[in-house]
């Protein structure tokens, strides 16, 4: 019997052309916002549990993000999933309806779906400290503590716990860059969260009226599987020869030193991330215990996922220079690797980049420095000033 994931990636590729690691990964949150609070992993004298923050990166219209993402929301709601908030999420909001459920409930389980995050993020929003909300919501609190507990009863009308957040968004990497400031998505969320970077469909498909024939025997037994996990509760296990190999990993972790800054946090935190993830692989196939086949796979889903992470975070640096050097370089590149200033300008301003001249001087000049653009003037029109032309350089060992 095929596993849930195994399903789900047929089913999907079926029916809608995103990249194969668009609907792997969405298939892996459907079960994350499954199991809720339900589920756990003791760890370290606490409860681990395995939800996941997911955002799926790439250009408009040509990936479908939303729409494989909208296929797993979607069999959540077949499954009968009723606790799904999609778009509107302030942290107003959020926290009045997680008061609510803590006092209906006894714990607050949220499922968030943001098929755009331009729309769901908006500087309202963000201002109102929906990212430091959400990153404080990831870690699943059973209580938010005494100091915080007047101040939810002023501002959400009752106290929170027993929280579980799942989040899935969807995003253009133009937007991640002019979007978000670079101390929003670097710090605490980014360390949290998987961003998955698709450039290119799987296939293109024939118009077809109607989803294969197939697919319905495959889309009812995702919907029992989702609703038996929607319906049970219960705790994960590590066998010894999994608790070993989680081991050796967090020594080869801790034995990294060439990570990029932009994912060094989240990288700091990748022992969690596996142990998450290698609980939800062994619940795809109806297993509750963890065997090291299932945390080897969830390690290589990472490790291989590391480049599309850097990729969709290309634009976010740990300062707005590395920010903007790293948008010109990909005008650079994306115009065949040499390109006039003057279209490096256009398009920064058509991202909403308010760059001064003397911002940008300074970026060329440190991207010069460090030898991975050059500087050329070239005459082309006699008679004309000459222009300049930024070329990436290219190491030796590619020449």
């Amino acid at each position: 019997m095929p596993s849930y994931v195994d399903d789900f990636i047929n089913y999907s590729m079926a029916i809608c052309e995103a990249p194969v690691s668009f609907h792997r990964w969405v298939a892996i949150w459907t079960l994350a916002a499954a199991c809720g609070r339900r589920y756990h992993l003791p760890f370290h004298g606490h409860q681990l549990f395995p939800n996941l923050f997911l955002i799926l990166v790439g250009p408009a219209g040509l990936v479908q993000k939303s729409t494989v993402a909208g296929i797993g929301v979607g069999l959540l709601k077949a499954a009968g999933l009723d606790n799904i908030y999609q778009d509107r999420l302030s942290r107003g909001y959020l926290g009045k309806r997680m008061a609510q459920l803590t006092k209906l409930l006894g714990s607050a389980d949220l499922v968030l779906y943001a098929p755009e995050l331009k729309t769901a993020f908006s500087d309202f929003v963000l201002r109102e400290g929906l990212m430091e909300w959400l990153t404080r919501m990831w870690d699943c609190p059973e209580d938010m503590g005494n100091l915080l507990k007047e101040s939810m009863e002023q501002d959400f009308g009752g106290t929170i716990a027993n929280v579980c957040i799942n989040f899935l968004g969807c995003s253009t990497p133009q937007w991640l860059v002019t979007g978000l400031r670079h101390d929003e998505l670097g710090g605490g969320f980014s360390a949290r969260t998987i961003y998955v970077h698709g450039n290119e469909p799987h296939t293109v498909m024939r118009y077809q009226k109607q989803a294969p024939t197939s697919s319905s025997v495959v889309h009812d037994r995702m919907i029992a599987h989702l609703q038996g996990i929607c319906q049970g509760s219960g705790d994960f296990d590590l066998t010894p020869n999994a608790a070993d190999a989680w081991f050796d990993m967090r020594q080869e972790l801790l034995k990294r030193k060439d990570i990029d800054v932009r994912i060094r946090d989240y990288i700091n935190r990748c022992h969690v991330h596996v142990l998450k993830l290698a609980a939800l692989i062994a619940l795809s196939s109806d297993e509750s215990r963890i065997r090291q086949i299932h945390l080897c796979e969830a390690k290589s889903l990472l490790t291989s996922n590391e480049p599309s992470m850097l990729t969709a975070l290309q634009g976010v640096a740990a300062s707005k220079l590395d920010s903007v050097a790293d948008e010109i370089y990909e005008i650079i590149q994306s115009h065949g690797g040499e390109v006039l200033s003057s279209i490096v300008t256009r398009t920064l301003s058509s991202r909403r980049r308010s760059i001064g001249r003397e911002m940008r001087k300074q970026v060329i000049e440190m991207m010069t420095e460090a030898d991975i653009i050059e500087v050329l003037e070239v005459q082309r029109v006699e008679g004309k000033r000459k222009a300049t032309i930024y070329r990436i350089k290219r190491k030796e060992e590619d020449t």
